[in-house]
Parts: structure tokens; sequence; C-alpha cells
């Protein structure tokens, strides 16, 4: 059964063109039905995605309210494309710590983190 799901699962990312345009696909029938769900892509020269930045409505609401303290915390080659997982964290009024947005990035340079911080 879960080698089933997974299989669909596969078949139906590839059929969107890979995992990139899923998410984006998903991401983007979140806002076509009303929800306020937030994404950026970077392209580089070669229309090739190196940055991907999300962040649901409800961390938009916590971002906009929770602004003052920001970590900023980065995985680095846990993902089969060597992307860096970066997690905005903010701290909330009951001091706890509550995830703002998801970005993947090619690379970590200050130009990356230039993008995700616009």
């Amino acid at each position: 059964m879960i080698n089933n799901a997974q299989y669909q699962a596969s078949e139906d990312v590839q059929a969107l063109s890979g995992d990139i345009m899923a998410i984006i696909a998903v991401l983007q029938h979140k806002i076509d039905n009303g929800k306020h769900w937030q994404y950026k892509i970077q392209l580089d020269e070669n229309q090739v995605v190196i940055g991907l930045w999300w962040l649901s409505p409800t961390q938009l609401d916590l971002a906009q309210h929770f602004f003052d303290v920001l970590i900023n915390d980065n995985t680095y080659n846990y993902n089969q494309y060597n992307y860096p997982l970066n997690i905005g964290i903010i701290i909330d009024n009951f001091g706890a710590l509550q995830n703002a947005w998801y970005a993947c990035q090619a690379t970590e340079d200050m130009e990356s983190h230039h993008w995700i911080f616009q």
C-alpha cells in the first residue's frame, strides 16, 4: 500500500515536470483557491531555479506581528539536490519559536541571503 502511494506520488511529480514544478503547482493552487500563501522563485541566466521561498498565511501573520527577533537556521546537503533549506524563525510573545518562512537555495552566499530577505 505504501509502495503504491509512493509510486503514485512519484508519477504525479514527474507529470508536473519534477519536484520544483510540483511544489509551485501546489502553492499556486492554494493561492488560486483564495488562500494567502506566498512564494517567489529565483532563476539563473539559464532559467534554472536557484531559489524558492515560501510562507503560509499563518506564517505571514506571525512575521507581521513578531518581526523584531529573527533567527535564520540553515541545513546543508539534506536533500537530493544538495540545496540548503533556509528556515526563518521568530520568537512570539510567549517566548516560543515559530517558523516564519522556508527557502531552498542553490548557494549560501550573501547574494542568496539578500534575495531571501527582500
